[in-house]
């Protein structure tokens, strides 16, 4: 069911969106507390193309938030953020617009992102918005944390950095700009890595259970 669930939300349409939407889906928390939410607006363009390797610079001292901007930016924004009962405020998301400019002299912003777009993204990607650190990387499909940390607290923080928690980035069909052919194609190699990744996690479980004892 969960599975049929992750698949039916990607046929749900967005409200417009000025690029390409990617939300993000938990798979295993790994035993966090934390419940975790994330999207990335890719440009069109960058869509199209299939692959993005960018690098967005650093904003070094004395510069304003236009002085981190990129108008050609191929990730317009990126937000990921954790959230749990035990904490109740959201501590130090990142949110953050590479094509305005987000950063100051206290507030640097860097982005990697090394990306393979399809109906799942794929590669890796580190973000630091002073603040809080953001380091994933993909298995095939499957991602995986390595680290999520925020200066400013709980629940991911420098001593829990909730690595190992695995997810997907999970395209928004109805935010790409192609034609309806094209969309039909992306839900069946969506559905079909789903089915992969989750029959994987599948297997893993049932071989990590201990065995009966006589």
């Amino acid at each position: 069911m969960r599975l049929i669930a992750l698949f039916l939300s990607m046929l749900v349409s967005s409200s417009a969106w000025a690029g390409v939407v990617y939300n993000w889906q938990t798979v295993s928390a790994n035993g966090y507390p934390p419940t975790f939410s994330g999207q990335m607006v890719i440009a069109d363009a960058a869509w199209n193309s299939g692959v993005i390797n960018y690098s967005h610079p650093r904003c070094y001292d004395n510069c304003h938030p236009e002085g981190n901007a990129n108008p050609n930016s191929p990730i317009e924004t990126f937000r990921f953020d954790s959230f749990s009962d035990a904490f109740p405020n959201r501590y130090a998301p990142i949110d953050v617009d590479y094509v305005i400019g987000t950063g100051s002299r206290n507030n640097p912003l860097v982005g990697d992102f090394n990306l393979f777009l399809a109906a799942i993204a794929s590669g890796s990607l580190y973000v630091d918005n002073a603040e809080s650190t953001l380091i994933m990387s993909s298995s095939g499909g499957l991602w995986s944390i390595s680290s999520f940390e925020s200066d400013a607290g709980p629940p991911c923080r420098p001593s829990l950095s909730c690595a190992g928690v695995t997810g997907l980035w999970v395209l928004d069909l109805g935010t790409i700009p192609v034609s309806e052919p094209s969309s039909l194609a992306l839900v069946s190699q969506s559905f079909a890595l789903m089915f992969s990744v989750y029959r994987k996690r599948k297997v893993a479980d049932r071989w990590l259970q201990p065995t009966p004892q006589a």
